[in-house]
């Protein structure tokens, strides 16, 4: 992750992407995308209609970054799991 490009590269996947969070399928999509960014693991960013209603719940925060912008975060809720400020957009 390292070698990543700066500023970061996005890219168009048509991986078939899933997120199970309590064991539910939370998530899943052909249509993501893929950012890489030096010295951060390989990040996906789903569309919010990947998304079964009902699991997202915004969360207290925000954040800015120079490249992508400001963040919002977000609760995400699946089974009986709960995890805090795990996804932002």
């Amino acid at each position: 992750m390292w070698a990543y490009p700066r500023p970061p590269r996005l890219e168009r996947t048509h991986r078939h992407l899933e997120i199970w969070l309590g064991g539910q399928r939370i998530a899943a999509t052909s249509g993501a995308y893929r950012v890489l960014e030096t010295s951060h693991p390989r990040t996906y960013y789903l569309p919010p209609l990947a998304f079964a209603p009902g699991v997202l719940e915004r969360a207290a925060g925000a954040s800015t970054c120079e490249w992508k912008g400001e963040a919002t975060y977000w609760t995400v809720r699946g089974g009986a799991a709960m995890a805090v400020a795990a996804a932002w957009s």
